[in-house]
Formats: structure tokens, sequence, C-alpha cells
């Protein structure tokens, strides 16, 4: 199986998806790694990631959310340690996880009114405060809706499954042929490669 991303399609529903919510949002393939993200230039947790140990707790958290969304295959999510509502849900095409979709820096209804976190460093807590305040908030069945909508059409053109037909071939000749003695070179001359 061979998953090809449209990464510009990607980028496209990403950068409409965001205008629309104001809710930060990632597509990664299967091995986790970005393929497109939008989020504001600076804002809360631009802020709060200035420093290399909240960039290392903020990646550990989305780690963490997309390692468990990877095993029960199903939208998983969490208040993270700043109060932001975070969730990960798996892209499937025919029943295989393809990417996943992370989204996060919105508060719901979980989520604390007031800035509760406040990392050790130097950074300005009225500043921190303020941004905090500006993030989105989104009722926790406004983001399951669209987490649902995320699963249901967004992705059926920008992430397609191509499938090798000659491997499937070589497998079921072979399955077909187990009683005969099997070389390649009988093998290649039957699929029609070298």
């Amino acid at each position: 199986m061979i998953i090809n991303y449209n990464v510009e399609m990607l980028n496209y529903l990403i950068k409409n998806l965001f205008d629309l919510t104001g809710i930060c949002i990632s597509v990664l393939d299967t091995d986790y790694k970005v393929l497109t993200n939008c989020s504001p230039d600076f804002d809360f947790c631009s802020l709060l990631q200035r420093t290399e140990k909240e960039q290392a707790n903020c990646k550990n958290c989305d780690e963490k959310i997309l390692k468990k969304c990877s095993q029960s295959k199903k939208l998983e999510s969490h208040i993270c340690r700043a109060g932001l509502y975070d969730a990960a849900l798996p892209i499937t095409k025919n029943n295989n996880i393809v990417g996943y979709v992370i989204m996060g820096r919105v508060r719901s209804a979980n989520s604390p009114q007031e800035l509760v976190y406040f990392p050790n460093t130097n950074q300005d807590y009225d500043d921190l405060k303020l941004l905090y305040n500006k993030l989105p908030i989104l009722k926790e069945e406004q983001l399951i809706a669209l987490y649902n909508i995320f699963s249901c059409i967004f992705f059926d053109e920008a992430i397609n499954i191509i499938y090798d037909t000659s491997i499937n071939a070589a497998i079921e000749f072979i399955n077909d042929n187990l009683k005969e003695p099997l070389r390649i070179s009988m093998l290649c001359k039957k699929l029609n490669v070298s």
C-alpha cells in the first residue's frame, strides 16, 4: 500500500478551516511527520513555547495523544497542561490509518476560565493572560462536530491509497501454485516484469 498525499490540497483545506474556525490544525503522516499545519504567527502557545523546555513539554503532549489515537483508532482528546483543548483524529481509508489530524490551541467548556498555567520563565504573565483570553472558545459539541466533518469528507481527494497490483498478482500466483516448484523466472514471466 502506498499513501499519496496531495499536500497542496491539504494546505488549501487546512488554511480554509483555520480561517473559518480559528482552530490550529496540523495534518500528519502515519509516522507523525507534519505534512501541513496552520496556526497564527503569534499566539498564546507560540509565546509559551519560546523556551526549549516548553517546546519539549508540548511535543511530548502531542506524542502521547497521537499514540493513544493510533492505538484506539478513534478521536482522542484532552486538556493540556496549559488548559487548552487538544485532539487527535485518525484519517482512515478502507479501514487503514493513512494519517492524523491534530487540533488544538482552543478553549472549551472544560478549559479554565482564567490562565492557570504559568511556566517558570521570564515571560510576561500579562502577555500570556491577554493571549490566553484571545484564544477561540468552542463548545464541546462544536468541536466534536468539526472532527466528525473531518472524518467524513475532507480527505477523500487529498489522501489516496495506491495498491500495487503486481504485488497482489504475485501473491495470488504463489498461493495458487504452492504445490508446484516455483522459480523467480516463472513468476516474472507470468507477471510480465523483469
